[in-house]
């Protein structure tokens, strides 16, 4: 099966030391406390929830019991709003529905059994095209239905994604960034270099540096930002990179995001920053508590209304993680999953 996105078409294509993405793994039984019971696509041996619905909207969030490292990573929203996000802890993509969330795929092979997981579930995307996502052995897309799995091509340990309206496809791994294009092979734009920072000038070409990348947007085919471990900021364009020169700013955790209108916004030490005009300014204070727990950004994304959703972790103990919503000035209207260690 061939998938088309923005008229590309696009099969499987071969990476140089890739190897083909997996087709799916199983883990029987559920004695690591995985839930062994779905209803109606709903989570209810995962979740639990009181109060009940409001107006269609879930009025308390709902809580999930036991984590370890960071469960809630990437997220992504539709067109039509709604809420897709990688529980990295199960290996599954969720879906978050009126009643709640639900599995919307957990297996390479298709599916929203919830005994099994996807290995190294990494960055997400959706488009209109489908939902696009990174695992251990490449990049995938699916239907929003959360069927007809392809595989895109196979690489090393993908991290971070990003889907252009073109149908550019930008992804990570540790150490580089890679570019799909029109042709469907997949390029590296950025890293494999040996230059690291302090080594390397504004205007190097970008695969002459070592890099770390963290958060990606990507601007066109020939452009887009990312952030790195060392908590700086990176533009690349045209094949050569800089360092961003907009003030002393820390992107620490790497979270970054576009809005539909192509506006990108990045947490930046405890605030959110919005670009304008190539600059980057705080616009409001991040949330930091939940539940009277202090709480760090994991990843973030933008809804066509104008709200932010934050996915976030304590590593405190006891602590919580979980994602939450915040309106377009930064007050926090709701906390919609969340999960205790």
């Amino acid at each position: 099966m061939v998938f088309f996105v923005a008229g590309l078409a696009i099969g499987r294509v071969s990476f140089s030391g890739g190897s083909s993405p997996p087709s799916g793994s199983s883990q029987a039984g559920s004695s690591n406390g995985k839930p062994s019971a779905v209803s109606s696509g709903i989570e209810h041996g995962r979740s639990t929830v009181a109060n009940g619905i409001e107006k269609g909207r879930a009025i308390v969030p709902w809580v999930v019991s036991g984590y370890n490292g960071t469960p809630f990573g990437s997220l992504a929203v539709a067109a039509n709003g709604t809420l897709y996000y990688a529980d990295l802890e199960y290996g599954q993509i969720d879906e978050m529905t009126p009643r709640g969330p639900r599995i919307l795929l957990s297996s390479l092979a298709g599916g929203s059994n919830p005994n099994q997981s996807i290995e190294g579930l990494g960055g997400l995307f959706v488009t209109s095209y489908g939902l696009f996502f990174a695992a251990e052995g490449g990049i995938d897309q699916a239907t929003l239905a959360g069927k007809d799995i392809f595989a895109l091509g196979s690489t090393f340990g993908p991290v971070d994604l990003d889907v252009l309206r073109d149908g550019t496809i930008y992804y990570t791994t540790s150490n580089g960034v890679y570019e799909i294009g029109m042709s469907g092979k997949s390029i590296q734009v950025a890293g494999g270099g040996n230059l690291g920072p302090g080594q390397w000038r504004n205007g190097l070409p970008a695969t002459e540096a070592a890099i770390q990348p963290n958060g990606l947007v990507g601007v066109s085919a020939s452009k887009f930002y990312f952030t790195t471990a060392d908590n700086g900021l990176n533009v690349v364009q045209n094949g050569d990179m800089s360092e961003y020169q907009g003030g002393d700013l820390n992107f620490f955790n790497g979270e970054m995001t576009s809005a539909p209108s192509g506006t990108i916004y990045a947490i930046c030490g405890w605030s959110m920053c919005k670009m304008t005009k190539s600059t980057f300014a705080p616009i409001f204070r991040i949330p930091t508590k939940v539940r009277g727990t202090f709480v760090a950004p994991s990843d973030l994304a933008i809804a066509p209304n104008g709200d932010f959703y934050e996915s976030f972790t304590s590593q405190s103990s006891p602590g919580v993680a979980g994602i939450f919503e915040m309106s377009a000035v930064g007050k926090l209207l709701r906390v919609l999953v969340t999960r205790d260690n």
